[in-house]
């Protein structure tokens, strides 16, 4: 294979094949088309009860916050000193 031209078309047909590969790859024919039933384990629902428990849990926290009243402290700081070298 001299040829040049010979050798980029043999280029270009491979890197084709390779994507029009990789495109009926990732299109995933062998795939079923309805999902299988889901059932949850009961571990599953015990943590759902617990992220329940604690999003309530926050949401008080929260409001706590917003009905609290606001304090403004007052804080003085010494003074700040600068020194000129020359």
């Amino acid at each position: 294979m001299t040829d040049h031209v010979t050798r980029l078309y043999v280029l270009a047909a491979s890197i084709l094949a390779l994507f029009l590969g990789w495109i009926g790859i990732a299109a995933q024919p062998w795939a079923t088309s309805k999902p299988a039933a889901q059932v949850q384990p009961p571990a599953l629902t015990s943590l759902e009860r617990r992220l329940n428990r604690d999003a309530a849990l926050l949401a008080q926290v929260g409001a706590a916050r917003r009905n609290a009243p606001q304090t403004v402290r007052i804080v003085t700081l010494p003074p700040l000193t600068t020194t000129r070298t020359s």
